[in-house]
């Protein structure tokens, strides 16, 4: 499937592709060079949905995209949770680490409302959309 940006400078089709561990991505043959970004996703309330993410270690250490991601859903539900404080220190510190922006979100609750400064799934969408994708195509006028 192609993923369609567009903001109002540019378009550009990118070819996303899906997979629980870097393992799915070498066996279908997807070359790394061409990884302009990433976007890792985690369940802030499961601790191994965090801890899976760092099957991602030794290719993050090959693979430099310029959109790095690591998306920390269910913000709203764990916001609640005892302990949050020290898990979200170990979470910016690997983010931190393997080069990738952490945001928190929760993907059925946030809204998107074009803010400067933005937070959560209207993040990811500005992030995302910032990247000048190859074989954009610049809009006229």
């Amino acid at each position: 499937a192609v993923w369609e940006v567009r903001t109002k400078y540019f378009s550009a089709a990118v070819v996303p592709k899906v997979a629980a561990s870097p393992n799915h991505l070498v066996a279908d043959d997807v070359d790394f060079g061409d990884c302009e970004g990433l976007v890792l996703v985690f369940d802030m309330c499961d601790d191994t949905s965090f801890e899976r993410l760092k099957e991602w270690d030794a290719f993050l250490d090959e693979v430099d995209p310029a959109v790095a991601l690591c998306v920390a859903n269910k913000a709203d539900v764990a916001a609640t949770l005892p302990g949050m404080d020290e898990r979200r220190d170990t979470w910016i510190s690997w983010c931190l680490d393997k080069g990738l922006e952490l945001v928190e979100c929760s993907a059925l609750n946030d809204e998107v409302r074009g803010e400067r400064d933005a937070e959560g799934l209207e993040r990811v969408i500005e992030a995302l959309g910032s990247h000048t994708w190859s074989g954009m195509k610049v809009k006229e006028g």
